[in-house]
């Protein structure tokens, strides 16, 4: 009997300690979420990261720094509170603002529905541009023949995509088709389009894009 609740406290205890170690950052999901895969191939040519090293970063209002680097493939933030702890990710499906490495991740919702991580490249009160990173994996190619050599797979950085949210929160995508990106502006298009063509500015180009933001909500 002694020996059962010895073993019952110190589950307790383990199980408090994992507890704890998810609710500090605001979550449950434990260590890997089983709706994550992490099966990523070792020998991978190139990161599926931003930047391959975790870096002290601040979540929502903690006053704590953790350890944190963004997984732009899976799109997903990994987390630990010090070296010697395990990694955790952030649920998309809660709200959070990182500040990392000069900028602001943040959760939100896209105007199909789904979650993802963006980041802030310029925002007033009631608007926003943001930045999604994004990063592709080419899978491995074994060799069919002698005469054919195996490719291993390989991360490669894909085009920024860039989103705008008008004030209800719901991040649209800004496309790259000039008709498309115009309509974004419906009544304002024509001014929007002027001002772009006298300012000579590309659509694609991130300094250009928050220009014509800062023009179109002034």
């Amino acid at each position: 009997m002694k020996k059962t609740i010895i073993v019952l406290v110190v589950f307790s205890i383990t199980f408090g300690f994992s507890q704890n170690n998810a609710d500090q950052f605001g979550i449950n999901s434990g260590i890997f979420p089983p709706n994550k895969s992490y099966d990523l191939p070792e020998e991978a040519i190139g990161t599926p990261y931003v930047d391959n090293e975790f870096s002290f970063a601040k979540i929502n209002k903690s006053k704590e720094f953790y350890l944190v680097r963004y997984n732009a493939y899976q799109d997903v933030m990994e987390v630990k509170k010090n070296e010697k702890t395990k990694i955790i990710t952030l649920d998309n499906n809660k709200d959070y603002v990182i500040s990392l490495n000069d900028k602001e991740y943040i959760t939100r919702t896209f105007a199909s529905g789904e979650r993802g991580i963006v980041h802030i490249i310029w925002d007033d009160i009631d608007h926003a541009l943001f930045q999604k990173e994004n990063v592709k994996l080419t899978p491995a190619t074994k060799a069919k023949t002698s005469y054919h050599t195996s490719i291993k797979a390989k991360y490669s950085e894909i085009s920024n995509e860039y989103y705008m949210d008008f004030g209800n929160k719901s991040l649209i995508k800004v496309p790259k088709n000039k008709k498309k990106f115009y309509a974004l502006f419906s009544n304002s298009a024509k001014n929007v389009q002027q001002f772009v063509k006298k300012e000579k500015l590309k659509i694609d180009n991130k300094e250009d894009l928050i220009k014509i933001v800062k023009y179109y909500f002034s």
